[in-house]
């Protein structure tokens, strides 16, 4: 299989661009996803149905150029430290 290119060789600069295309909506959800939040829960909290909540969830994915929520939370982490460290035990 080959490389991520997102996550093997994109520069940290690279990595923050992506995750700077998002808008506030996004990114709340995104850090509700990495802080492990399920769909349904997403969409109680911020009183949107679950369907809203996995179509912001697909512009997130598409505007990260990747593929699943996993991959999304990983950029997020490494957006937030320049691209370096792993992400939180």
């Amino acid at each position: 299989m080959p490389a991520d290119p997102l996550h093997e060789t994109a520069l940290p600069d690279e990595v923050v661009l992506r995750l700077r295309r998002l808008t506030p909506r996004e990114k709340e959800i995104l850090e509700l996803l990495a802080s492990g939040w399920s769909t349904s829960a997403i969409a109680s909290r911020l009183y949107i149905s679950q369907a809203t909540v996995r179509n912001h969830v697909q512009h997130i994915l598409t505007k990260l150029g990747v593929h699943g929520r996993l991959e999304a939370i990983l950029t997020l982490f490494r957006g937030r430290d320049g691209g370096t460290a792993p992400p939180p035990k």
